[in-house]
Order: C-alpha cells, then structure tokens, then sequence
C-alpha cells in the first residue's frame, strides 16, 4: 500500500514536473519572444527618434528659410512699391514727352516749311543772279570781240597767267543727287558763270580800252594808207593822233615798261607789256618820263607828245599789238566807249 502511495506520489510528482517544465519553456520562450519584441521595438524607436531629429532639422531649416522668405517678400514688396513709383513718373514723364513730342513736330514742320521758303527764295535769287552774270558775261565778250581779239585765247592766256578762267564747266556735287539737287545744280552754273565773269574782268584790266591822249584828232587810221613822205601805199601799224606838243601821253592800261629809247623811224619810243600778251608801243615822244622794268597803272603819265623820228609833225604814233600781230587801237578805243558808256 505504502508503495502504492509512494509510486503514485512519484507518479504525480513526475507529472507536475513535466507539467511545469513545459510551463516553464513556454515561459522562457515568451520572454524570449518579448526580448525579440522589445529590441525590435528598441530599434524601431531609435528609428523613429533619428527620423523625429530629421524633421526637427527640416524644420528648422525650412523655419530659416521662411524667414528669409519673408525678408526677401519685404525687400520685393519695396521694390515693388519704388517700381510702381517709379511707373508713374515715367507714365507722367511719358505724358509730357508726348506733349512735347507734338510741339516738335509741330516746329519741324514750320521749320521745313520755312526751309522750303528758303530753297524757293534761293532758287530766284540764284536764277536772277545767274541772268545777271550771264548778261555781263556776253557784254565783256561783246567788248572783247570789238578789240578784234578772241575771248577764247585770251582766257587760256589767263589761266596760264593768273589761274582765273578755263574751268571747263559747272560742277555739280553728289549732293545735287539728293535735296535741294535743282537748287545745287543753279548754285554751281552760277559759280562757274562767276568765275568766267572774273577771268573776263580780269582781261578786261589789261587790255588798253582808252585812248593814251585825253584829246586828240585822228590824223591817220590803222592799215592800208599812202605814205605821208613816198605818197606811195604802204601798211600803217598804228594810228596817228595829233595834239599840242608836250601834251602828256598816257598808259591806258595798267603794265610794265619793256622798251625806253630811240627806235629809228619811231624815234623816241615807250613799249608797254600790259600781259596775256598784248603790248602798246608809243612813237614820236618829245621826251620820256618812266624807265626800263618800270610798273605803270591806269592813265600814268609816260611821255610827252612830240617829232621824233620819221614824221612831218607833232603827233603820236600809238599801236596796240597781241602776240606780235598789230591790232587797230581805234578798236580798242570804241571797245571802251562801250564799256564806259555801259
């Protein structure tokens, strides 16, 4: 009985035992699997604190960064505000602008009126001029023709002499391409008119158009004659003017003594240069009053009237020549009626 008891009680014991073991196991194994959990919950933590540190420094980043947006949206919103300040003084200023705008294109136009006023007042200006030019043009060749002589030769003797004529034509600039080309064309026809009429002045000073005696008679004219001594026909190369002896003989026009002295049949003799080639000789002279080389002018007392040489008389012997070849002074002479006259 006692062993009964006693196997049963071991039997129980045993029981228990292996009861409690498995109780114990399962226990181990929950604390093990709560450790599990707990480091895994441990480091889900840690996670989460890292990404809570994270959004912390975001946040204050982004806290940063909205203060410095909103110092920035100052400084923009007082940009902003000068812009709009700014807007309007341009606006008003562009008001005015266009005020003013108006009032210049109103001037521009008076004012291009007022130049083609001009223009048109330069074109008659230019148009009368020229006719006048013109006109004193052809009065200086007519009284050139009337010496006999050619306005053609004796403008290219100036140009060589005093670089005055021989222009060859107007000049038309590139400009005469453009504005106001009718008005630049007349301006340059009048310019060259001008400078022909010069070059003609010019020759009309040095030809002799006066008589070199202040009066006189015409005794004996240019060209064919009968000679005072022989009777016979011979060839006069000047005219024969009479006055009182030792009335004073004159330049009639300005130049420069080449010959004092006697010179055979002409006897006491003056020569005259006066340019362009033309020269005036003076014969029979009672007395000389300038010298060799010496310069004249207009109407200069050179020598008084008188016999000298071959002559039956008191008179004076006066040529006028041009390159050599004599010319009638009575040609001369009644060229410059003209021209005094004129």
């Amino acid at each position: 009985m006692l062993l009964l008891v006693i196997g049963g009680w071991i039997a129980y014991s045993s029981t228990v035992y292996v009861f409690y073991e498995r109780i114990l196991e399962r226990k181990n194994q929950s604390i093990q699997e709560a450790q599990e959990v707990r480091v895994a919950l441990l480091q889900q933590t840690r996670s989460q604190e890292q990404y809570i540190a994270a959004l912390t420094r975001a946040l204050g980043e982004n806290q940063a960064n909205l203060v410095t947006l909103d110092e920035l949206n100052a400084t923009l919103n007082e940009r902003l505000r000068v812009v709009d300040s700014g807007l309007e003084d341009v606006t008003a200023r562009h008001d005015v602008l266009v005020e003013e705008r108006h009032g210049l294109q109103s001037r521009v136009e008076e004012l291009e009126q007022l130049i083609v006023d001009f223009q048109d007042s330069q074109e008659e200006l230019l148009i009368r001029l020229t006719a006048r030019t013109d006109s004193d043009v052809q009065e200086a060749e007519k009284v050139i023709a009337m010496t006999g002589l050619d306005a053609g030769e004796l403008l290219a003797e100036a140009e060589m002499v005093d670089g005055r004529a021989g222009k060859g034509g107007p000049f038309i600039p590139a400009a005469a391409m453009e504005v106001g080309a009718q008005l630049e064309i007349q301006r340059a026809t009048l310019e060259d008119q001008l400078d022909r009429w010069k070059a003609l002045r010019y020759v009309l000073r040095v030809l002799p158009l006066t008589a070199p005696l202040e009066s006189y008679d015409l005794n004996s004219r240019f060209g064919k004659r009968r000679d005072p001594l022989t009777k016979e026909w011979a060839l006069h190369r000047g005219v024969d003017l009479t006055a009182d002896r030792k009335t004073p003989v004159l330049s009639p026009a300005p130049g420069i003594v080449t010959f004092v002295g006697w010179k055979g049949r002409y006897g006491k003799m003056v020569e005259i240069d006066h340019g362009l080639g033309v020269r005036t000789r003076y014969g029979h002279l009672d007395k000389i009053l300038v010298k060799y080389g010496q310069e004249v002018g207009f109407w200069h007392k050179i020598g008084l009237l008188g016999n000298t040489g071959r002559s039956t008389g008191s008179h004076l012997h006066y040529e006028v020549l041009f390159h050599g070849v004599s010319h009638d002074p009575l040609q001369f002479i009644r060229a410059g009626k003209h021209v005094f006259k004129s």
